[in-house]
C-alpha cells in the first residue's frame, strides 16, 4: 500500500495538492542542485494560488 503510494508521488509533481502532499513531496527539503531549487521556487509559488 504505502509502496504505491510512493510510487504515484514520483509519477507526477502534484503542486498545490494539499499539505500532507507538499510535505511528502519535499516541501522542508533542503535543496543542493539547480534544477531542485527551481523546483522548488515552483513549488512555493504554486502552494500560494
Amino acid at each position: 500500500m504505502i509502496s504505491e503510494i510512493i510510487e504515484l508521488l514520483h509519477k507526477d509533481n502534484f503542486y498545490g495538492a494539499g499539505k500532507f502532499t507538499e510535505i511528502a513531496k519535499g516541501k522542508n527539503e533542503l535543496v543542493m542542485s539547480w534544477s531542485g531549487f527551481k523546483n522548488k521556487i515552483i513549488r512555493v509559488w504554486q502552494s500560494k494560488k
